[in-house]
């Protein structure tokens, strides 16, 4: 087996553990109070119900300093970490809020909603903002060296052609139409060079 085939087993090995931690933690945040609540008809408590999401979200942080092949979801799980946080701040604090308190017993479906909305859109917006930030720094489980980005933006890189199409909405207009660009496998996360 050759040197290339090699790497391509590591690397394809390494997308599938990605994927195989996402999907578990997803799973292990959702399902512990759908268990609860559908087998055991027990509703868990405020404090129960932010617990485990967090703890979840650090342990896979703090995995992913320990176990090298799943780094790149470090971002993944400081996002849900954030996510899970915005939901208990907005609304366990901010709908206590008085004014809000009273919109939401008003009787009109329209004021209920509009507030119920809003703090929807509080928490959509506090992670668009953190987007934003980390895509100044760069997402470390998107962009990757191996196969050029957009013309014009001086070697820098992403992983497939997925990636590119995100990026080039993102940044410059691309040149698809490029040697470089015919057969890269999006599934296999496969890289040039």
């Amino acid at each position: 087996m050759s040197r290339s085939e090699n790497m391509e087993r590591a690397v394809h090995s390494q997308s599938r553990t990605v994927v195989i931690v996402a999907w578990i933690t997803i799973l292990a945040v959702s399902l512990p109070e759908i268990i609860l609540r559908e087998m055991f008809h027990y509703v868990p408590s405020e404090g129960l119900r932010i617990a485990f999401p967090v703890g979840v979200a650090f342990a896979g942080l703090a995995l992913t300093f320990l176990w090298k092949s799943i780094r790149r979801l470090r971002e993944f799980f400081g996002l849900l970490l954030v996510l899970v946080v915005s939901q208990w701040w907005v609304y366990t604090r901010i709908a206590q809020l008085p004014f809000l308190q009273s919109w939401m017993e008003d009787t009109s479906f329209t004021v209920r909603m509009i507030v119920d909305q809003s703090m929807r859109l509080t928490v959509t917006g506090i992670i668009i903002v953190l987007l934003f930030i980390l895509k100044n720094e760069g997402f470390s489980f998107l962009p990757h060296p191996g196969i050029p980005r957009c013309a014009g933006d001086s070697g820098a890189t992403v992983r497939n052609e997925a990636n590119l199409a995100l990026e080039c909405f993102w940044a410059k207009p691309c040149h698809l139409h490029q040697p470089w660009y015919v057969g890269i496998s999006v599934d296999r996360g496969a890289t040039l060079g």
